[in-house]
């Protein structure tokens, strides 16, 4: 009776443990499961049978453009899915909003009015209102932005660290957010903008001019502007023999300098388009001098009444950022629209040729710097806008207070000289022609600067 009594209670408790442990597994698989309902309750903003993204950008400027770009790229760079960008949104919208407004009592802030007011009044320490907040709404991820020119740098910060495998990116297969991991991982992240590059180009201008505009005298002024403004790297044309020696003389220790003759490299007395690249930021992969013509790889020109013609193209690599980038710098042949158009067009399909030969323009963000003698609505620009874009249409901020770029010393207002660049891996923050004057022109072209990172 004993042993069967025993027996008895053996079962019973054994019954109760075994009870017991799947009672406690089942709690901890429902709060495994709850917390991970929790954790990923929020859109699925993108995973791979999916097309495609929508990102709804307000107000539809540079800012929120160039912001809605670096975000597209992010993704299709993890994920393999493209984006669409928007500027209307319906009721039915499913996807990420970048809204920002200078105006917190703005009208027209769509559906994300409420949350936006909210986060600019919200104080950071009480003293400084935050620069961009995060919300789900309704399934859908707004990013709130107090003002336009924290606009990118709020997007870029939230990009780079929700693409991350422990933030949102899983498994490299989906993208998802959920607001425990906004308020977690995602909030209260430097704006800062690293990696930025300055770039400058400037036609010098090869010969004396009189009257106080002898090269001397504007070299000295055109070193005022480069201590003014630090370029990371400058694009010069008409870069005489006298002026390669003030150059050498003057910034050899703090720039690297590249660029052969358009004479050849046996007549070192010819005009250069040199290139310089600060040596203690850039070290120099690779350097070509060509000429534009049909024959690039030796002295030579097309069909004109004129000198010859080449383009400087170096492929740097930024410590800074452990990024290789290639910037190309020339000089198209001038003239009247009527009597040098087609050759500039010409100039400008042989220049692509060459940038594209070895792949070169596809596997590099690029930049294209120059005096291109021709406005915009020649033949050229078109040619090279198809492969890049213009920084002056792309720039979030433009600072410039002229608009022309070739003034002849005063008599002459002609916007000529450029720079352009890659179109998705390049986000230009500032475009700049240089208009100052120290005790006397420069050039008889303004320089033109811009700021950009490499995404």
């Amino acid at each position: 009776m004993n042993r069967k009594i025993t027996s008895f209670m053996q079962k019973k408790n054994t019954f109760v443990f075994a009870t017991a442990i799947i009672l406690l597994l089942l709690i901890l698989c429902g709060y495994g499961l709850y917390s991970d309902y929790q954790y990923h309750k929020g859109t699925v903003v993108a995973r791979p049978e999916e097309s495609s993204i929508t990102i709804f950008i307000q107000p539809d400027d540079a800012a929120t453009r160039a912001a809605a770009n670096y975000l597209a790229l992010g993704v299709e760079r993890s994920l393999g899915v493209s984006a669409n960008i928007i500027t209307e949104q319906g009721e039915d919208f499913r996807g990420i909003s970048i809204l920002y407004s200078d105006d917190v009592s703005a009208p027209e802030m769509g559906k994300a009015q409420i949350e936006f007011i909210t986060v600019a009044e919200a104080a950071n320490d009480g003293e400084e209102p935050v620069p961009y907040s995060i919300r789900l709404a309704k399934g859908n991820l707004s990013i709130l932005v107090s003002a336009r020119e924290e606009c990118f740098g709020a997007v870029k910060a939230v990009t780079d660290r929700w693409l991350q495998k422990d933030c949102g990116l899983e498994d490299r297969s989906e993208l998802r957010i959920s607001q425990a991991m906004i308020d977690r991982q995602l909030g209260n992240l430097p704006t800062e903008i690293a990696g930025e590059v300055r770039i400058l180009t400037q036609n010098l201008c090869y010969s004396d001019d009189g009257a106080g505009k002898t090269v001397e005298d504007r070299a000295e002024r055109f070193f005022q502007l480069v201590a003014k403004y630090h370029p990371d790297l400058i694009g010069t044309q008409e870069c005489s023999p006298q002026w390669l020696q003030l150059l050498r003389q003057e910034l050899g220790e703090q720039y690297g300098i590249y660029g052969e003759s358009r004479s050849g490299p046996a007549d070192p007395n010819g005009e250069r388009d040199v290139i310089l690249y600060r040596k203690a930021r850039f070290s120099l992969e690779r350097g070509v001098t060509f000429w534009l013509s049909n024959t690039p790889s030796e002295a030579s020109k097309l069909d004109y009444q004129g000198p010859n013609r080449i383009c400087t193209s170096v492929l740097v690599h930024d410590r800074e950022t452990e990024k290789s980038f290639l910037i190309s710098n020339t000089h198209l042949q001038n003239g009247s629209k009527k009597t040098a158009e087609e050759v500039r067009k010409r100039q400008a399909e042989i220049l692509l040729w060459q940038l594209r030969k070895d792949n070169i323009l596809l596997s590099y963000p690029g930049f294209l710097t120059g005096d291109f003698n021709g406005e915009m609505d020649e033949a050229f620009h078109s040619q090279i806008t198809a492969y890049y874009n213009d920084s002056r249409n792309d720039a979030i901020t433009n600072r410039s207070t002229v608009d022309y770029s070739y003034h002849d010393y005063g008599t002459e207002e002609y916007l000529i000289d450029y720079c352009f660049h890659s179109p998705k891996s390049i986000t230009v923050l500032d475009y700049n022609i240089l208009d100052d004057q120290f005790g006397g022109y420069v050039s008889d072209h303004y320089g033109l600067l811009i700021t950009a990172v490499i995404n």
